[in-house]
């Protein structure tokens, strides 16, 4: 959950939000999601068209068709909050600001009460690391530090909680593991991580290579990536050129490697025409990951700046990164911020049209894209809602090709697995 937001608003948006402790707008990898076979149905949120309300089903791949196999009604769900029980038959969500509920997933049916975490803000993230304990991890507020509570789901009851000492500023999730990325309330320096695992255990590094924060309208927001073991975190620093430290996430031992691109002269010509890249006036840098598995890293951002009393916002592009030979290669230098994969394939909006690379950074496809329109991935496939006609275009994420168009009649879910 990570959110699509204008470029402009979401620059802004990043200093505002590390002002008040808030620290969504730079959330890594989202880990392990809802198992479940190719064609078994989606688990999905519909809002309702009013009020803060909606209702949790199950759909039909594809088709979108809503399933007689139970609904549960929510209220104030968080979206990017809930997280899969080791056995895979329930899932807890975040509703009602502080309030956890599980789900049980077939037939779809709530399983008891809800249990209030009593954080102070709701929580951004939430990993299910033992049959009888949840981890959820909730910013502060102001300069209140974040937290990670320890939770009985089954029971509702509180078993720890454990104050960090930090603002939170990124964030990665796995089956077990919660990453989370830390910096201090109102400057800008050195970053610390903090990592929960399923033991129940809470550790914090310092990271003195990577620096974070804000101070009045210059900000740093590094990016935090985990990989599918759960045993390293890859934290990707707030700067145009590429610095990424690998952690082991057993001894806290951290590398740091600084990565010269690759990609020939595509890359160099980019580098050229980005003149922020060098300019003391730059206000600030925002950075994305996303693991991808088989040793690959992906890496995107923006960089703002108002040097000469104008507002400019410099996309960093898209780069994958090697971590077993450390090598990085420049492959789009549209993308400025979220990394959208699906089906072995990375999408990139590029004025009207939808670039899709795959793992090794080669050009798969192309195809028209509305303008507005923000791919949204499920089991394979692509959903695009139309924002003039309201209709919603199923694509195969793969090849590109359209499967079919739903009438704008049909709700776009919010999914609860990918």
């Amino acid at each position: 959950m990570r959110r699509v937001l204008a470029l402009a608003v979401l620059a802004t948006a990043a200093i505002l939000a590390l002002r008040d402790g808030d620290s969504r707008l730079a959330a890594g990898d989202a880990g392990a999601r809802l198992a479940s076979t190719p064609a078994g149905p989606l688990l999905g949120f519909v809002h309702d068209r009013e009020g803060s309300g909606g209702t949790l089903r199950l759909f039909a791949p594809g088709t979108l068709r809503a399933l007689d196999r139970g609904a549960v009604r929510l209220e104030g769900f968080q979206p990017d909050a809930w997280a899969v029980s080791p056995d895979e038959r329930r899932v807890a969500v975040a509703v009602r600001g502080t309030r956890l509920k599980v789900i049980q997933r077939v037939p779809l049916r709530a399983h008891g009460g809800t249990v209030d975490i009593g954080s102070v803000e709701p929580p951004w993230a939430m990993a299910w690391v033992r049959a009888q304990a949840l981890l959820a991890l909730a910013p502060g507020r102001g300069s209140a530090p974040a937290a990670i509570t320890e939770v009985d789901p089954i029971a509702r009851r509180i078993l720890a909680v454990h104050e960090l000492s930090g603002t939170l500023v990124s964030l990665a999730t796995g089956r077990r593991t919660i990453v989370a990325l830390l910096g201090s309330f109102g400057r800008i320096g050195p970053a610390r991580l903090a990592v929960a695992t399923g033991d129940g255990a809470v550790r914090e590094w310092p990271l003195p290579a990577v620096a974070v924060g804000q101070e009045g309208e210059r900000y740093a927001i590094p990016a935090v990536a985990l990989d599918e073991t759960g045993r390293r975190a890859f934290v990707v620093a707030a700067t145009s050129a590429l610095r990424v430290v690998e952690i082991d996430l057993i001894t806290g031992r951290a590398t740091t490697h600084d990565l010269r691109r690759g990609g020939g002269p595509l890359a160099a010509l980019r580098d050229l025409l980005d003149p922020v890249a060098h300019a003391k006036g730059a206000d600030g840098t925002r950075r994305s990951a996303r693991w991808l598995g088989d040793g690959r890293l992906a890496v995107s951002g923006e960089r703002q700046s108002t040097a000469g009393g104008s507002f400019t916002i410099y996309a960093l592009g898209l780069e994958l990164v090697d971590v077993v030979g450390w090598r990085a290669t420049f492959v789009d230098g549209w993308n400025q911020g979220d990394i959208t994969a699906a089906a072995g394939r990375l999408l990139v909006g590029q004025r009207g049209e939808l670039v899709a690379y795959d793992h090794d950074g080669r050009e798969r496809y192309r195809r028209p894209k509305p303008q507005s329109a923000h791919p949204v991935p499920a089991r394979g496939r692509l959903y695009l809602r139309h924002p003039g006609r309201g209709s919603i275009e199923v694509v195969d994420a793969r090849t590109g090709a359209t499967e079919r168009v739903l009438p704008a009649t049909k709700r776009l879910p919010r999914f609860l697995e990918r």
